[in-house]
């Protein structure tokens, strides 16, 4: 199957956590996990998983959808753009901006529950 996987990583997390503390970077990491976790449904795509501070997507897969690409680039952007959106509320309320690094993949992929025990392609 066909699957488009996107890859969202905050820049610099362990270094913020230090510098920041927990609380308040656990606390804008919701908010961005969040924000970027709507955007990705709204455009078709599946959570999934949370890896840390990162997040990843799928387009086209547990469900084949026409234009899996396109809609990850779309949604790349949106996300971009609500960040930056957020860094307003951040640098007012914590004086912290936050970066983000993504990575896309496009191609077939073998998709399911793997287990040491089995697999089962969903």
């Amino acid at each position: 199957m066909d699957c488009c996987v996107i890859f969202i990583d905050v820049v610099d997390f362990t270094k913020k956590m230090d510098l920041f503390g927990a609380g308040i970077i656990i606390e804008v990491l919701g908010l961005m996990f969040e924000e970027f976790s709507t955007i990705i449904t709204n455009n078709g795509g599946t959570i999934d998983k949370y890896i840390g501070d990162a997040i990843m997507g799928l387009f086209g897969c547990p469900q084949a959808v026409a234009h899996a690409e396109i809609l990850a680039c779309v949604t790349i952007a949106e996300i971009f753009t609500e960040l930056a959106k957020l860094n307003t509320v951040f640098q007012q309320k914590y004086g912290i901006t936050m970066s983000i690094r993504v990575g896309l993949h496009t191609g077939e992929v073998h998709a399911g529950t793997f287990s040491a025990f089995s697999f089962v392609l969903d």
